[in-house]
């Protein structure tokens, strides 16, 4: 049994399909069918219920997790302690993909600036995928939404991020004082996929006046709603955070609507019982100043 089978074997378990675990780790999926069959040739037994193409853990192979996911951790701390005696510090940082996209490379940069004997490794992705990585040692902390995630996680915030509505210069709503949502029903928007939280808010916006917003285009990319508005294709609700940029260039324009304006925590997650190095208390110090100078 090798380090190789027990990734594997979480995989499977974190990604509910072989297919899916395949493309996680980038491998083919027969060498993932192969690696579970070895498992469960060395231990005499099923590890997993197969349903068609869906997968149930057995009681079994619940107790296999609980190991692997321990010797998996034991086995990342081995090796950020061997990369630290080579007078190399490690931190290995996880972003959700909005955060990532504009907040990231700026952080990651100053701080391999200032510190240049602390190298940072960076795993870009949805908040589930971080927290699970986070939960079994492959992360030492994630920068992500401040929204709770549990007993297992600190989270300690330093941005203080707010929603904001915008639009290409010259919109007809940026020179208005106050809008009303029948005028604002007018338009139309440019919004991220069903289930972001500004879509879900603008949608509960509109619904407590009995509109439905005209959604004239719906997009998982950041990049292309930012296009898109620019070019006049409609509004759209972010996180200022994604758009200050563009703000600050005057490709956007903001349109006040005191009613769409809410505010997040951007916070970093870190394990409880994770002990933290000299230089993850520096990167933790590091991204409070880099909060408030954007503040």
């Amino acid at each position: 049994m090798t380090i190789k089978h027990l990734r594997i074997f979480v995989a499977v378990v974190d990604n509910k399909t072989m297919h899916a675990a395949a493309e996680k780790l980038f491998i083919s999926q027969p060498t993932i069918t192969q690696t579970i069959k070895e498992m469960e040739e060395h231990y005499g037994c099923l590890l997993f219920e197969r349903f068609g193409k869906r997968l149930v853990i057995t009681p079994v192979g619940r107790e296999l997790l609980g190991y692997a996911r321990g010797l998996l951790a034991e086995y990342e701390r081995m090796e950020q302690a061997i990369v630290s005696l080579g007078n190399l510090e490690l931190i290995r940082v996880g972003a959700t993909i909005s955060i990532g996209e504009q907040m990231l490379v700026p952080l990651i940069t100053e701080f391999e600036t200032m510190h240049p004997k602390v190298r940072l490794e960076v795993v870009v992705d949805n908040s589930e995928n971080l927290l699970g990585r986070l939960a079994s040692g492959r992360l030492d902390v994630c920068v992500l939404d401040g929204t709770d995630r549990g007993d297992e996680m600190v989270l300690l915030p330093f941005h203080r991020d707010r929603l904001t509505l915008v639009a290409a210069p010259g919109h007809p709503l940026s020179e208005e004082a106050f809008i009303t949502p029948e005028q604002l029903a007018q338009y139309d928007f440019v919004m991220r996929e069903e289930g972001s939280v500004p879509r879900r808010l603008l949608t509960a916006y509109f619904g407590r006046y009995g509109i439905t917003p005209r959604i004239k285009w719906s997009c998982a990319n950041l990049h292309t709603v930012i296009q898109a508005v620019a070019a006049g294709q409609g509004i759209s609700l972010l996180y200022s955070v994604l758009v200050q940029k563009e703000i600050d260039a005057g490709v956007l324009v903001e349109i006040p609507v005191p009613e769409l304006s809410g505010e997040r925590d951007i916070a970093l997650a870190i394990h409880r019982h994770k002990a933290r190095s000299q230089a993850l208390e520096h990167f933790i110090e590091h991204c409070r100043q880099f909060g408030q100078f954007r503040e």
